[in-house]
């Protein structure tokens, strides 16, 4: 069947095969399920950065999506046209924009929502502030970090899981919504709090993809909303 680019600039290419169901119950049970079991969370996190560094689990993070995106690479048989159909078309400098406008987005809804919220802002001792880079050679790596995630994560969850859920529902609502369930559970060893952050920006990013019809003001800003750690002062933990 030839494919057809539909009005959003992804591509129509009849009923998925079973590779691809596969991958999709990959990416919305499996990964959730590596997320949860690898990174603990709560007290236990104190005692799971003394036993191995952040920079082991900065590597071991970018490891895991990086083993993710070579299988649906695989998966995709490594056909540069198919990449562009999940949205890696239209790399310019508006795009790029876009991508700090997004940025910019997200870091306002997630400080209103932890206004509005307070149990949605990370304690002194939560896993994640715990993660955020504290020496050179650490901010280094979380630029690293950053890249991957930005580039897997964005590839993986709305390249590849947003648009077939669109291809199978027939409509990009459930597709938003499934997908972004997908981003916010791939997160759970954030806790129930950053499950809903985390959803919440699959969302905003899911309509920047379908707005701009490419991944790359989404890569642009997951980027950028990830290496903001890079710039976050540092407190002691306690206080």
């Amino acid at each position: 069947m030839t494919a057809a680019a539909d009005n959003h600039g992804t591509s129509e290419t009849g009923p998925l095969g079973a590779v691809e169901w596969v991958f999709l119950g990959f990416l919305l049970v499996i990964w959730p399920g590596i997320s949860w079991l690898w990174f603990p969370s709560g007290e236990a996190a104190l005692v799971a950065l003394s036993a191995r560094s952040r920079i082991s689990v900065y590597l071991q993070s970018i490891a895991i999506t990086a083993s993710v995106f070579l299988l649906l690479a695989i998966i995709l048989q490594f056909q540069w046209h198919k990449f562009m159909e999940l949205g890696y078309r239209h790399f310019t400098l508006a795009n790029a924009a876009f991508g700090f406008l997004l940025a910019a987005v997200v870091a306002v809804v997630l400080w209103v929502s932890a206004a509005i919220m307070p149990s949605l802002r990370p304690g002194p001792g939560d896993f994640v502030r715990l993660l955020f880079p504290r020496t050179s050679g650490e901010r280094l790596l979380w630029l690293g970090l950053s890249l991957t995630a930005a580039i897997g994560e964005e590839t993986l969850f709305r390249g590849f899981l947003l648009t077939r859920c669109r291809q199978v529902c027939g409509h990009w609502v459930p597709a938003v919504v499934v997908s972004s369930c997908g981003f916010g559970l791939a997160h759970l060893y954030q806790g129930v709090a950053g499950v809903l952050l985390t959803g919440l920006c699959g969302i905003l990013f899911s309509l920047m993809f379908i707005k701009r019809r490419s991944l790359w003001p989404c890569f642009v800003g997951h980027f950028l909303q990830d290496a903001s750690a890079f710039f976050m002062p540092i407190f002691p933990f306690g206080t």
